[in-house]
């Protein structure tokens, strides 16, 4: 029998990406996600995002189209000392949207400006550059990709958190790129540590349709990129990590535009007419 629908959407797409993860795995990631990619009121977002532990550490540990990266509209001389809970929640849909759009956010990335020599107030500028760079090689080489990212300021500098899908094809030359888009970004040489990067624990096994295992690993790097909410955000949403993230200028978050605002709209009203 013909699928239909959503189910559909994700047969078309792992046919036109046979490198990426098979039907069976897709169909069964939409699923642990269209509840909570629903923010009509919130429940399935928290039931998505609810408790689950680690299993090693901290996890931390077609056609492309070009993407643009977006994220709160902070002005550029604003400042904030936390993530508030709207900023939370969209940073929690637009993580459970990438596994509807069949990009799972699969590697966690954390760029250390401070340790290149930057101060926060050059970080925005060198994240966004960096970002343009992976997504235009990532758009040439016939890939597709998705991001989430969160900044935050440590003694040790200013630093982000990015997790992103990198497509397994071309996570080799990934690896090495990054260093120089890090570099020319920065318009530095490479410092040692500036850049620490590891897969999300159980993706191996997902790509193999053990999907059980990343989900409760997402769920937990999820936890650790938003635990410079603010109180009223933990109480709230029942957060179960908090650490102060530092006073930043400009935009403390953002996400690539296929997992923003306007894109989950558009796939509630589709999932809707369904």
């Amino acid at each position: 029998m013909a699928l239909t629908g959503s189910r559909a959407i994700a047969q078309t797409h792992f046919e036109a990406q046979p490198h990426e993860i098979n039907e069976e795995t897709a169909l069964r990631l939409k699923a642990g996600a269209e509840a909570a990619s629903d923010d009509s009121d919130g429940r399935g977002r928290r039931a998505f995002f609810s408790a689950g532990k680690l299993k090693r550490g901290n996890a931390a540990g077609g056609q492309s189209r070009k993407l643009k990266w977006g994220g709160a509209r902070n002005s550029k001389g604003r400042s904030s000392s936390s993530l508030t809970a709207r900023q939370v929640l969209s940073i929690q849909s637009a993580i459970s949207h990438s596994l509807l759009i069949g990009c799972p956010l699969n590697r966690h990335i954390t760029l250390q400006f401070g340790v290149m020599g930057l101060g926060d107030g050059q970080a925005m500028d060198a994240l966004s550059a960096y970002l343009k760079q992976a997504r235009d090689w990532t758009s040439n080489q016939g890939g597709q990709t998705a991001c989430v990212w969160v900044r935050e300021l440590s003694s040790a500098g200013a630093h982000a958190h990015v997790l992103v899908h990198v497509p397994p094809a071309l996570e080799r030359m990934y690896l090495v790129k990054h260093r120089y888009w890090l570099m020319n970004a920065c318009k530095r040489p490479y410092a040692k540590g500036a850049v620490c990067t590891r897969k999300i624990y159980g993706w191996e096994s997902a790509r193999r349709g053990q999907v059980e295992t990343y989900l409760v690993n997402l769920k937990n790097v999820t936890a650790y990129l938003v635990k410079g909410a603010n109180a009223d955000a933990v109480n709230a949403l029942n957060l179960n990590r908090k650490k102060p993230g530092g006073t930043i200028i400009g935009k403390r978050c953002g996400f690539s535009q296929n997992l923003g605002p306007g894109a989950r709209h558009l796939s509630r009203r589709a999932r809707h007419v369904e």
